[in-house]
């Protein structure tokens, strides 16, 4: 391979098993083909182009729950359902031209947000605009983000809210950072003296953590706890790619043009772990959580390490009941729901109970203290089964491995 540029892992959301990904590499400047790998990163194969020549610096987007569904940003938009054997293309540059960046919603991949330039008429600048689709890219609605002389390079979904929207990249010669609280309606510039006049490369939302967003520039790394109302600046060394780990939130590694850096609380203090790494200079990271590998896309090809954090175990003897509950007004069915603490396990601080649908966690439905036994889900259905996954979270906010219980 040439120069890897961008990668992204094909994981099913929360389910082991799936090795799939996929990688972007730039053979001359301007020009990327596509591959894509089924064992872990072992063995590669190249893919069909989704035109003739990628004629920019290629982004990947993989579907949240099918390894075989993504998404190619290069300018345009194109998307394949068959692991990248054939490419549909979808009309997301109607307004923004090129387009910069593509993020898919976390729980309804329909959901597709794009960012990029657009030509302002009046001003006769480049402006950052905002576009979304809700039926997969086949309509699309665009949104400026600002009027300015500007233009957008990243965009990033709240982790458990897509009202919750931020785009980065550049305003006027320094970087910019814009957020938007209703689903892209209405944009509000946050923390606009504090990036310096380098552009924003990346940025990483994790409600998980509050209201964390980390941010990276060729100048450092910025950290802010409250949604951008402030900011700290907490590393000097270039950043091109943020990765939260998907299951502690505080466990955060960033890279660019001075290697691999990891953090261990959010983003406050930072270590180096270039040992191995033959390549300084990194474009883009991945975290599989199948095998706790971290992977980086480096100008030499891609390289991998192996991240070994303590396990937490899942809990005990978890399963469910269904009873009617009778009271003075009313009838209501409820799925009661029990568990053990497993002896094993030290620092778990609570535990949280997701609903499964399919393969798929779909939402979170509660967080309760480490000294609960029992959750009752209530208003179920009386005639449908219903399945739940239990984790236990450690003090450091990372998820163990999960228990299944199914109520009939």
């Amino acid at each position: 391979m040439s120069e890897i540029v961008f990668l992204s892992w094909g994981e099913v959301k929360r389910i082991e098993g799936s090795c799939t990904s996929y990688a972007a590499a730039e053979i001359y400047p301007g020009s990327c083909i596509l591959y894509k790998t089924t064992d872990g990163g072992l063995n590669w194969k190249k893919l069909p182009d989704p035109y003739s020549s990628i004629q920019s610096e290629a982004r990947i987007v993989v579907h949240p729950f099918d390894p075989e569904t993504l998404w190619v940003v290069a300018r345009d938009l194109w998307k394949s359902a068959d692991g990248g054997a054939t490419w549909r293309y979808l009309t997301a540059r109607l307004v923004i031209d090129p387009l910069t960046d593509l993020a898919v919603g976390p729980n309804s991949p329909d959901h597709l947000f794009v960012c990029g330039k657009a030509l302002d008429h009046q001003s006769h600048f480049f402006r950052m605009d905002f576009g979304q689709s809700f039926d997969g890219g086949m309509n699309w609605t665009y949104v400026p983000i600002t009027t300015a002389k500007s233009g957008a390079s990243t965009i990033a979904i709240d982790s458990r809210d897509e009202s919750v929207i931020y785009v980065g990249g550049e305003k006027g010669g320094a970087g910019a950072l814009f957020w938007s609280l209703d689903g892209g309606r209405n944009w509000n510039e946050i923390g606009a003296a504090d990036f310096g006049s380098t552009p924003i490369e990346a940025v990483a939302a994790n409600s998980e953590s509050g209201y964390r967003v980390l941010v990276g520039t060729e100048a450092g790394f910025y950290r802010s706890e409250n949604r951008g109302s402030a900011w700290v600046k907490t590393a000097s060394f270039p950043v091109k790619g943020i990765v939260v780990h998907p299951s502690s939130p505080n466990e955060v590694y960033a890279g660019g043009g001075a290697g691999i850096y990891r953090s261990s609380d959010g983003g406050v203090t930072w270590s180096d772990v270039n040992t191995g790494l033959v390549e300084v200079r990194t474009n883009a990271l991945e975290f599989l959580a199948a095998d706790q590998t971290l992977y980086v896309a480096t100008q030499g090809g891609i390289r991998r390490q192996k991240i070994v954090l303590p396990r937490i175990y899942s809990p005990l003897n978890f399963s469910g009941t269904k009873v009617l509950n009778r009271s003075l007004f009313r009838a209501e069915t409820i799925n009661v729901l029990r568990w053990s603490p497993n002896p094993k396990n030290e620092g778990v601080v609570s535990y949280r109970i997701y609903s499964v649908e399919g393969e798929a966690w779909a939402r979170m439905l509660a967080e309760v203290p480490a000294s609960t036994i029992e959750f009752r889900d209530r208003y179920v259905s009386a005639n449908l089964s219903s399945t739940y996954a239990l984790v236990a979270v450690n003090n450091e906010g990372r998820e163990g491995e999960p228990a299944y219980a199914t109520v009939r």
